[in-house]
């Protein structure tokens, strides 16, 4: 703290000392010192008192705003001389980064107001050229990444989003139990994700993923005694999709023969929704199409028996047998749609099956996709991803 011209200016910076203070219109100089004679040397770690020049270069950095006026500091750097390896250097500062114009907490200031305000009316604010201002955000941005804590995650999700057309594709990391976004990485394929997560010093236990053979790879090779939970949704969307295509076979199939039976249209979202979540007009309509359809009756059936699954079955073992039954059920009927899903499923049952242990699902990365979405819709015109 210091007085001059009746001015009193406390800085709240510990390793500075106030020597001047100037009143100067619309901004305060304010002429500062490192409080200590005695510093760390950078080449060798010793600490070191042997000033070799007191007198340097002033230096110009900005601080945080004072009654609505700019902080101009003024500060005095010396020169020490390390009495262990000899070399000269000048005392760094924990609050001014080296050549810095602004100090840390300034910049910490500036980027948490540019958060929720266009660059280009902070730059007018702080009276900052545009261009220096977005400079200073994303380098504060990146230190804010670099330095955020990141604790262990237990339960993984594990997603691709679509970053432009032409199937291009990134990869979203989540902890599944603090609804959290881990990472991003690049591609979707093997090796990005296999090697983010061989750097995991404690690997996650549970990782939830879609049938995407690359993920399951890079999981079994990096993380061995991992479980690996196939999330639920893709696993009905797939059986959704084939009672679909039976209904589109069957519409196809009454066309040809002159479109009489028009009950068969205008019906994919009552065989696709849940029943229980159907009106009683609603049960009504498709009961009577079902009555009609014993091919699509059929189809229904299994869809609706896969879904109760995953409500009734209580554990690994009891979920496992139910599904190998429903696989069996499905082999039996004459669908071919079915019939691909059964092979689908007994190929992954295992991964399908470990839902009843864990009781995990990837919904809230889903949802992360979708803010994605909304996101590359509102940056549209962006050159870059990465801003």
């Amino acid at each position: 703290m210091a007085r001059s011209n009746y001015i009193t200016i406390s800085l709240k910076l510990q390793e500075l000392s106030v020597l001047n203070v100037r009143d100067i219109g619309e901004k305060i100089e304010i002429e500062v010192i490192r409080k200590w004679d005695y510093t760390v040397c950078p080449f060798c770690g010793r600490t070191t008192s042997r000033i070799h020049q007191r007198s340097t270069p002033l230096r110009r950095v900005e601080d945080l705003p004072i009654q609505g006026r700019k902080a101009i500091l003024i500060v005095r750097k010396r020169r020490f001389i390390c009495s262990a390896c000899g070399k000269v250097f000048t005392e760094l500062l924990d609050s001014i980064k080296p050549r810095a114009r602004r100090t840390t907490r300034y910049e910490q200031y500036l980027y948490k107001r540019g958060t929720n305000v266009a660059f280009k009316e902070m730059s007018f604010r702080e009276g900052i050229a545009y261009t220096t201002y977005r400079r200073l955000w994303y380098r504060v941005a990146k230190r804010e990444i670099e330095n955020h804590e990141r604790p262990s995650v237990r339960k993984m999700g594990i997603d691709e989003f679509s970053r432009a057309k032409g199937h291009m594709y990134d990869t979203v990391v989540t902890d599944l139990e603090r609804h959290r976004v881990v990472e991003v990485l690049k591609g979707r394929g093997k090796e990005p994700l296999k090697g983010y997560l061989e750097n995991q010093e404690i690997k996650p236990s549970v990782f939830v993923v879609d049938m995407h053979k690359p993920y399951a790879s890079a999981i079994e090779e990096a993380c061995p005694d991992a479980d690996i939970v196939i999330d639920r949704f893709h696993v009905i969307r797939k059986v959704n999709e084939a009672l679909d295509r039976i209904r589109k076979t069957l519409q196809r199939a009454y066309k040809k023969r002159g479109g009489g039976k028009r009950f068969v249209y205008r019906i994919r979202w009552l065989l696709l929704k849940g029943r229980e979540r159907l009106s009683e007009d609603e049960k009504e309509r498709l009961d009577y199409v079902l009555n009609r359809a014993p091919l699509l009756s059929r189809a229904y059936d299994l869809k609706e028996m896969f879904r109760d699954l995953y409500r009734v079955c209580e554990n690994y073992k009891d979920g496992r047998g139910c599904i190998e039954c429903w696989c069996d059920m499905c082999d039996t009927v004459n669908v071919s749609p079915f019939k691909d899903v059964s092979r689908m499923v007994r190929e992954w049952i295992h991964p399908i099956s470990l839902y009843f242990e864990h009781r995990v699902t990837n919904g809230y990365t889903e949802g992360v996709n979708n803010k994605i979405k909304v996101d590359k819709r509102m940056a549209y015109g962006y050159l870059s991803t990465d801003r």
